[in-house]
């Protein structure tokens, strides 16, 4: 939205939408053009989870990663750019950055752990939801459990760190290529090809290896599982270290994995009774998160509001 012009046709846009459709309530997913163009005018609900949702009540951005990237921008000049397209198109100017995000009601779809501005937090966690319930925990664990991007069935380090691994794994990767039913064929490796049925088949076991998405994720802290995470971009990074924060797993980057080290982890984190008796505290931590339907919370928040205006 640095560009020139660029903010001034995405508020026209919406501006012109909204103006069609004249809704009693606009519901915005990680969309802070549209929560902007539309804050003070017409009711909105803001929806996500803890990285694409900071808090709005926040002075300024905190900064949550590590890496060094060049500032475009101070915030003074991102918000006096930002406040004469607003003022332009007759919309509410901001006087703090995460006023991006203001809104007249929230839903907050995830759990604290993962969230990455939980010490600042005011808004209400509705928990994530796990397609066919919630797995519960279990006093021990055997085997493991996998869930890839379907593109890792390229990645033969990924492959052959699995298969190196001495433990007995179903890993999903979507729609299965023959290379990889080739590959596996006769090891401890079971491919899984239709979702898991995460309630049945994350129960129970001894170590979860995945990217750091926040359903999977979720699941298994719900369940009190070790994890592996072989994070893909920042959002699974946040995800990777609040587990690894919590002393129930283990995290590298996907980019600079290799077999040995893909094996050695998960057979560590599986036989690490530290690391299970931390994700069963974990799972203890976050029970009231059990069968959490948050896109239903937030339907009733939305419901409730129009109600009441």
């Amino acid at each position: 939205m640095l560009e020139e012009g660029d903010f001034a046709f995405r508020l026209a846009g919406w501006d012109k939408i909204i103006r069609h459709f004249k809704p009693h309530l606009i519901i915005a997913d990680y969309a802070p053009s549209l929560s902007l163009c539309a804050r003070g005018r017409w009711p909105v609900l803001v929806i996500g989870n803890g990285y694409t949702m900071p808090p709005p009540e926040q002075e300024s951005f905190p900064p949550v990663a590590a890496r060094n990237r060049p500032q475009y921008a101070t915030d003074a000049e991102i918000i006096g750019r930002l406040n004469k397209d607003l003022a332009m198109m007759g919309a509410k100017t901001i006087e703090r950055l995460p006023q991006l995000n203001e809104a007249d009601a929230y839903g907050l779809l995830t759990i604290p752990l993962f969230d990455p501005y939980r010490a600042t937090r005011q808004q209400l966690y509705l928990g994530v939801e796990i397609p066919g319930g919630s797995p519960l925990p279990k006093a021990s664990g055997s085997g493991g459990i996998g869930y890839f991007h379907q593109e890792s069935q390229m990645n033969d380090d990924l492959l052959d760190g699995l298969l190196d691994a001495n433990i007995e794994t179903a890993v999903n990767f979507g729609p299965l290529m023959r290379r990889v039913s080739k590959k596996f064929k006769g090891s401890r490796v079971r491919p899984v090809s239709s979702p898991f049925k995460l309630v049945d088949d994350m129960a129970g076991k001894a170590v979860a290896i995945h990217h750091g998405g926040l359903g999977f994720a979720t699941a298994a802290v719900l369940a009190g599982v070790p994890q592996v995470l072989l994070f893909r971009h920042d959002e699974h990074q946040f995800t990777a270290n609040a587990i690894v924060r919590a002393g129930a797993g283990l995290a590298t980057d996907y980019r600079i994995i290799y077999p040995g080290a893909i094996a050695a982890a998960m057979e560590h984190v599986a036989a690490s009774s530290a690391m299970r008796e931390r994700a069963l505290q974990l799972a203890e931590e976050n029970a009231a998160f059990r069968g959490a339907n948050p896109v239903q919370a937030a339907a009733d928040i939305a419901l409730k509001f129009l109600r009441a205006n």
